[in-house]
């Protein structure tokens, strides 16, 4: 049988910190284990695509090679919700400059450049919740906030470039905020936050990123990224329907015999 590989991360343990600030040396050193601690294991087909496989072992990657950072910012009163906002409003600030200066093309440079650094952001995030216990159901609040909005403040400067479909650049960012509000609708009728495909968060923001790399290096013509941007459309119909329809799925799962006797004993 086919197998895939996925990942087991030992715990990470940050002992190279002085005075609670971090080396030149410690950071290497971390860096060295962040590569170094990433081991394989057999995976079936079952479990998953190996893009959802590849960006889960970058994000964790990158919460490893993050947590020195994220030490730092705990212990200087920094949480979770304060990166979570902070990076909310220079996806904002960044779409507003882009968008602004959009007749020169290279400016759209910008929002790959700031989509990698996010990356970084959401690493750190994701430290501070996971590691040094900051879930709140207002960070809860904030990071699905944060979500919607860096991704219309990064989608709509796209709409003021010439040749570029105005309607397809607006259906697109509607429907990823649909395909949000349809991932939330599970908790309301007792199911999981649903992030089903085809087209994730993580997947769009990396097509326009691509957009803006292409466009700011005059490489790529605008009739390409119609055609993409029409197939995104379709495509986030299909998400938004396949998150109802698993949502309702897994509340109308039958109850296992083992389950039932669980909750019996209760």
């Amino acid at each position: 049988m086919l197998k895939k590989a996925a990942f087991q991360t030992e715990s990470f343990e940050c002992t190279d910190f002085v005075a609670s600030r971090l080396t030149p040396t410690a950071f290497i050193h971390n860096l060295k284990n962040a590569f170094q601690n990433l081991h394989y294991a057999p995976l079936k087909l079952s479990t998953g695509s190996w893009p959802a496989i590849m960006l889960t072992i970058l994000k964790t990657w990158l919460q490893k090679l993050m947590h020195p950072l994220a030490r730092i910012l705990f212990d200087d009163g920094v949480r979770a919700i304060h990166v979570t906002s902070c990076a909310s409003l220079i996806s904002v600030a960044v779409g507003m400059l882009v968008a602004a200066f959009a007749f020169h093309p290279p400016i759209f440079v910008l929002i790959p450049i700031w989509m990698l650094i996010r990356t970084l952001f959401n690493a750190v995030e994701a430290v501070l919740i996971g590691e040094f216990g900051q879930h709140s159901k207002l960070g809860t609040c904030a990071h699905e906030l944060s979500r919607v909005i860096a991704e219309t403040a990064l989608f709509l400067p796209f709409a003021v470039i010439p040749k570029v479909s105005l309607l397809l650049v607006l259906l697109v960012t509607l429907l990823a905020i649909l395909s949000e509000f349809a991932g939330l609708l599970g908790p309301l009728i007792k199911a999981s936050r649903r992030r089903d495909g085809p087209l994730k968060s993580d997947v769009r923001m990396l097509c326009f990123g691509i957009f803006g790399a292409g466009i700011g290096s005059g490489y790529v013509l605008t009739a390409p990224i119609n055609i993409a941007l029409a197939a995104m459309a379709l495509l986030l119909v299909m998400t938004i329907i396949s998150r109802i329809r698993r949502a309702v799925a897994e509340v109308n799962r039958p109850v296992t015999a083992s389950s039932s006797k669980v909750f019996e004993g209760i």
